[in-house]
């Protein structure tokens, strides 16, 4: 395991899972609270101190959806908190329009089934999380809550961030390193916004 300090991240890629083959390459750190992808392990609700102010890009991939609606503050403050003053924040979660129509259809894009009582869906799978249909699955990886697009915009606006916007998947970083991670699934939702010039916390 690295520190920080032993090479020049300008950029970092929070919740970046388990799967060493979807890991951002240079100048992009790998943070997690588990896993042999992350460059570090920590909680990304409480991150280090010294790296306030050290980030040009924050990147969170299917990470938010994770937390319970009333500790996003808290933990976008982190986010905030660790970015450059005019620094970049790119949220990916899962849409809850495009789940929406799914339900409504009976199929997802890919013509698979929606829902089914004998087999784990794509669908569900977005709204409960990894495993929703077995009770030994590690209870974090449950989804806490959906974001359509004025929903994400909206929380990044209230909690201090500015200028969101919908970007398209094949604008996201993942997209250029040829990293097919979950930010390139059909159901994503991405969103881009900007810690105000100037403003330090």
């Amino acid at each position: 395991m690295i520190t920080i300090s032993e090479k020049s991240y300008s950029k970092i890629n929070l919740g970046c899972g388990r799967d060493v083959t979807k890991k951002l390459p240079m100048p992009w750190l790998n943070v997690d609270v588990e896993g042999l992808a992350a460059d570090i392990l920590c909680d990304l609700r409480q991150l280090p101190q010294e790296w306030t102010e050290t980030f040009d890009d924050v990147r969170a991939s299917h990470v938010l959806e994770h937390f319970f609606l009333e500790e996003m503050p808290l933990v976008l403050a982190e986010w905030h908190r660790i970015l450059v003053s005019g620094g970049t924040i790119r949220i990916i979660v899962t849409d809850l329009k495009i789940v929406a129509e799914a339900l409504v259809n009976g199929v997802d894009s890919k013509g698979r089934k929606s829902v089914s009582v004998t087999d784990t869906t794509a669908v569900l799978s977005q709204i409960y999380g990894v495993g929703y249909e077995t009770s030994k699955t590690q209870y974090v990886w449950r989804h806490r809550f959906l974001f359509d697009e004025n929903l994400l915009k909206e929380l990044l606006v209230q909690n201090g961030f500015q200028n969101a916007q919908r970007y398209n998947q094949d604008q996201d970083p993942a997209k250029s390193y040829g990293v097919n991670d979950d930010s390139q699934n059909p159901f994503s939702l991405c969103v881009i916004a900007q810690k105000p010039k100037g403003e330090n916390k």
